[in-house]
């Protein structure tokens, strides 16, 4: 359902008083099921304009590419020309006007807002899609945290019958050369990318739609790094407070048993640049971005910045880290629903990873005071541009999150708290990230 729309006519959809509730039901699930967007079904009005079911509830019907003089009361999926695009093999057509991160939205009229407490209600048939749209989504994440330990595991478990010694130093922190860090990090990267594939495939996606350039102007390059900037800053200072409110508690998130002591060598900083800074994210972007925040846009766009990047965070595996990953992943998140292309987040991202790394190495090779006056140097200057950059947007109104009108809030949390994968998956980041605390003196 990412970007092909099925040609068909939903004329056949007459809600009329002699259908019984069964009838009725059915037909709404069929035109649910054609139309591919998360609203009601159509009503006994032809030409897209409300009309009222038998039940008194409000129902709508989606903007439809093959008709494209309809008026724009439905979807705001709206097609950019006329012309009819050709259908493929499997009879699908594809929406040259699809905007993929773009929920569906009614637009109802004046006429309707005396009985708004019924014109957004959740049909049985909606109901089912949605929670399939979030079962598959968080199945994703339970896959991509539990096959990225497994597989990681695997590795170290081979490594060791292959003569690879563990090694600490004498804080009992795990020393971690290059292929320690290859086997920490090429799990997680291989599973994202056959997520990422498996997604795109399933959905008949072109690949390239991905990384569209057509809808990022030199205006949103300079917003998104300012934001990116602010983000990035304000991220690492909460990381820190957070740390040291831990330790005030008498708790430390990361115990000495996770904790790692990078082994600075020529290729462990190769392995870094490798997988750190260049293929981790952008095998994360392909799987956040790509795969969860897309999925998730189907039925709410600001919905799915907020939970698209929660996971991100939470995926990291400790509490600080998640909280930077959590405030850059709404960032990123954002600026794919604007441009509907990875493009800026992933080069966010290689960017704050770039970021991270060259610390580590102006701290080797200059010294340790250096590398930290580089690095408070780094955020302040980030935090001051950023936070420019960010009043100078908002003052403009250039910063606006996609609608979270009533239609949306009854097709996101009420659903997802039904959802059991949502839960596994919870439980899982929580698991992992608890298990890593430890109590200090």
């Amino acid at each position: 359902m990412d970007n092909n729309f099925n040609n068909t006519s939903s004329s056949g959809s007459d809600f009329s008083a002699e259908k019984s509730s069964e009838i009725r039901e059915n037909t709404q699930r069929e035109v649910f099921v054609r139309e591919t967007g998360f609203g009601n079904g159509t009503a006994n009005s032809g030409q897209g304009q409300p009309g009222q079911a038998q039940t008194g509830q409000w129902q709508y019907q989606p903007y439809r590419p093959d008709e494209p003089n309809q008026p724009q009361q439905g979807c705001q999926n709206q097609p950019q020309s006329s012309q009819q695009p050709q259908q493929d093999q499997l009879g699908h057509t594809p929406y040259s006007g699809y905007r993929p991160y773009t929920s569906y939205q009614p637009t109802p009229t004046q006429s309707m807002q005396s009985a708004m407490g019924d014109a957004f209600s959740v049909t049985y048939p909606e109901r089912k899609a949605i929670k399939s749209q979030y079962f598959g989504v968080f199945s994703k994440g339970i896959i991509h945290a539990v096959g990225s330990f497994a597989i990681a595991q695997i590795l170290f478990i081979a490594m060791s019958m292959n003569g690879y010694t563990f090694r600490t130093d004498d804080e009992g922190a795990q020393i971690m050369d290059w292929k320690y860090l290859l086997a920490g990090t090429l799990p997680s990267v291989t599973v994202c990318l056959l997520l990422f594939i498996w997604d795109k495939f399933r959905g008949r996606v072109s690949f390239k739609s991905y990384f569209s350039a057509e809808k990022i102007s030199g205006r949103q390059v300079l917003g998104f790094f300012g934001a990116f900037m602010l983000a990035f800053s304000a991220g690492q200072l909460g990381q820190y407070v957070l740390y040291i409110a831990c330790l005030i508690f008498g708790v430390s998130p990361i115990s000495e048993s996770y904790a790692t002591v990078p082994q600075y060598d020529t290729p462990y900083f190769i392995v870094t640049f490798i997988m750190t800074v260049f293929l981790g994210p952008i095998a994360e972007e392909l799987m956040f971005r790509g795969v969860v925040l897309r999925g998730l846009s189907k039925v709410s766009g600001r919905f799915a910045i907020f939970m698209s990047a929660a996971m991100f965070g939470l995926m990291h595996g400790n509490l600080t880290q998640a909280f930077c990953a959590f405030v850059m992943g709404i960032v990123f998140g954002y600026a794919a629903v604007k441009t509907d292309s990875l493009v800026l987040p992933i080069l966010g991202h290689i960017t704050a990873n770039f970021v991270t790394t060259t610390t580590m190495l102006a701290e080797y090779f200059l010294g340790e005071e250096i590398g930290s006056a580089y690095w408070f140097a780094v955020l302040g200057l980030f935090g001051i541009i950023g936070l420019i950059a960010v009043i100078a947007m908002y003052s403009k109104g250039y910063i606006r999150f996609p609608e979270y009108s009533e239609y949306h809030r009854k097709r996101t949390m009420p659903i997802v708290i039904t959802c059991i994968s949502f839960w596994v998956m919870m439980v899982i980041y929580w698991v992992d990230i608890l298990s890593k605390f430890e109590l200090v003196e």
